[in-house]
Formats: structure tokens, sequence, C-alpha cells
């Protein structure tokens, strides 16, 4: 979601969603409403030198009981995946292989739209929600 005014709009306009701490004020940061997901006010320049925050999520991050948000490492780490009992995988790139399809532990659904934010996903989301209620 973007909204207009960046961070500090967003966190005037949905407070619901954002969970603040003490620092967050501070840093120009928040924690959302998805646990561990954390959104930062930081130019593009910035983060593409900064290093992650100390104590910062890592992915997978599990937005929800069950329900983890990752990329296309963590979808090949089968550890990781077997450590955190995640069994269905949401492959939302048009070219990224799913590594462990033969498995039968595993199932997938793959939506081939690339990474953009001109893409529509609307149309993908009741096969998508569908899937990931399963």
């Amino acid at each position: 979601m973007c909204t207009t005014g960046g961070l500090n709009n967003f966190r005037t306009k949905y407070p619901h969603l954002c969970v603040a701490r003490d620092n967050d004020l501070d840093n120009n940061s928040l924690q959302t409403g998805l646990r561990n997901l954390r959104l930062t006010a930081e130019t593009t320049e910035q983060r593409e030198d900064a290093h992650p925050p100390t104590g910062g999520a890592t992915f997978p991050v599990e937005v929800l009981p069950h329900l983890f948000l990752g990329d296309a490492k963590n979808a090949t780490d089968l550890e990781c995946l077997e450590g955190k009992g995640i069994r269905y995988i949401l492959n939302v790139t048009p070219n990224v292989p799913n590594k462990f399809e033969m498995v039968e532990q595993f199932k997938y659904l793959q939506i081939p739209i690339k990474d953009h934010w001109s893409q529509n996903l609307t149309n993908y989301f009741p096969q998508a929600i569908t899937f990931i209620g399963q």
C-alpha cells in the first residue's frame, strides 16, 4: 500500500495498523500490525548501503499464525521450510521454479507476475486466498 505523504501520513491515517514503540518515533520507522514486518522511511539510496537493523525482522516473517512472508531464497531452503512447518508455497514470480514441487509434502501455486508496481494482483486474489486457506 502506498500513500501520499509517506510514513508519517500512513501512521496518521491508519494508526490501527501500526504498533509504535518509543524508539520507533525517533528513528522514523514503525512496526505494522503484521507482527515483525517493519517499515521504514529510508530513501532508496539509504537502503542500498544500509545493513539490516540489529534486532530487525529476518525472513521469512510470520505475518499471521502459520502464514509466512519470504523470498526466493527462503522457498529453496528445505531446512527452513520444514523447521517452520511450511507446506504450502505461493510463488508470485514469473520465472522462479518451484524447487520442491516433486516432493509430496509441498503444494505450490505459482502466480506468474513480475514484482513491479504496475502489476494488477486483484485478479489473482480469490485463487491465492483459497490456496492460503487450505
